[in-house]
């Protein structure tokens, strides 16, 4: 295998960007997107260029509940070796709610100065949805256990572990 030129290398970043599901963007000194993957209209609805044209875009679909948390997140300044991770809700072009886990990181040029502010995006609706179902079918569970009129115990290595209400009456 020869040694790739430039222009290869140029092509390997632009195949990478064009094809991962993260959506990631690098954000000004302003909080202003001026570069975006096209995975962000898979993710939000939104083509690209909506939101380097209208700076405050990203801003609305965040959560009202995540968003105080989400500026806060990116505001941060971070050593170039230090990642801040964080999860938030966006509300998609179609009304959709998404769960998001993001990771912010600091690009720094050669001089040590901070060019950038580089988020990555990964939807995690499914795993976060899942994480909801699993709560509420304990809850329930739980529930059932604890007001059953009938005796519960658990035994575990020859001790009650637990015990609901009617074990003792």
């Amino acid at each position: 295998m020869q040694e790739p030129t430039l222009q290869d290398i140029t092509q390997i970043y632009q195949t990478i960007v064009d094809k991962s599901k993260d959506w990631i963007f690098l954000l000004d000194d302003f909080q202003k997107i001026f570069f975006t993957t096209p995975s962000c209209e898979a993710i939000t609805g939104y083509p690209t260029h909506w939101f380097e044209q209208d700076p405050e875009l990203l801003f609305r679909i965040v959560h009202k509940e995540d968003l105080d948390d989400y500026r806060e997140n990116i505001k941060k300044q971070e050593s170039p070796k230090d990642i801040c991770s964080f999860v938030y809700r966006i509300t998609t072009k179609a009304g959709e709610q998404r769960w998001l886990e993001a990771e912010c990181q600091d690009i720094h040029n050669s001089n040590g100065a901070r060019i950038a502010k580089k988020i990555s995006n990964r939807d995690i609706t499914e795993r976060k949805l899942a994480e909801i179902r699993i709560v509420e079918s304990e809850q329930k569970y739980r529930s059932l256990v604890e007001n059953s009129p009938y005796p519960v115990l658990i035994i575990h290595s020859n001790k009650i572990v637990f015990a609901n209400k009617s074990a003792y009456a």
